[in-house]
């Protein structure tokens, strides 16, 4: 599978690794869509990672139909409420730390709703600024997003996580990929994650949030709004 690696400095006394995914679009055609959710989930221990990561495989041999463990893809937009429990039980057993931002569309900046990207970004470096807080210095991070950029904004976006790490994290080695979340398992439980913060601000229902509420460190909704 090709990644997309990015490597700064060398010396580190753990690794921590960082799921990010997203829960809606930040574009704002879709009405039915009013909240855009930016989620990463962090993980302290290697074995924890492992267990995180079989979560999938787990559920697909021993809970599924046939016909949904012949699915692609298992993904929160398409799955059942059993499903989705199943999905968000086994994280929430597990020693993980949850950091959601939500956004209401309707009240993001004229000047923003243009220029997306800067925005994304925007998003991104107060998302890790709170997780890694949780990281220790001289750690070896590996960030973990889905490949959903093309070439040039995955060029773009690594070079501004670059200047932020070195202006901020200057003795953290951080390793950034870029993954199809169909062949990441990891990112497959991040998107029921997700899904459960976008559920509960489009469809105002905490029935997910809730399974997640031990283990949700940051649950952010107050950007642009009038203070």
């Amino acid at each position: 599978v090709p990644r997309s690696l990015l490597r700064l400095g060398s010396q580190f006394s753990g690794i921590f690794f960082i799921y990010i995914d997203e829960s809606g679009d930040l574009g704002m055609d879709c009405k039915e869509c009013t909240h855009f959710v930016l989620s990463a989930v962090l993980i302290r221990d290697p074995v924890i990672d492992q267990a995180y990561q079989r979560i999938p495989k787990r559920i697909r041999q021993k809970r599924l139909k046939r016909s949904m463990k012949e699915t692609d893809e298992l993904k929160f937009s398409n799955s059942s409420e059993t499903l989705r429990d199943m999905f968000l039980k086994s994280a929430s057993a597990l020693d993980i730390r949850i950091y959601s931002l939500i956004i209401d569309k309707r009240c993001t900046k004229e000047s923003l709703q243009h220029n997306l990207p800067y925005l994304y970004n925007y998003l991104i470096k107060i998302l890790l600024e709170s997780v890694i807080r949780d990281t220790s210095k001289n750690s070896s991070l590996d960030i973990i997003l889905d490949r959903s950029m093309c070439k040039s904004q995955r060029i773009n976006f690594e070079g501004y996580l670059k200047m932020m790490f070195l202006e901020l994290f200057e003795s953290t080695s951080v390793k950034i990929v870029h993954e199809s979340s169909m062949l990441n398992r990891g990112l497959q439980v991040t998107d029921y994650i997700s899904g459960a913060f976008g559920h509960k601000y489009n469809h105002s229902s905490e029935r997910y949030t809730d399974i997640l509420r031990s283990r949700t460190i940051i649950e952010r909704n107050d950007f642009f709004k009038k203070k």
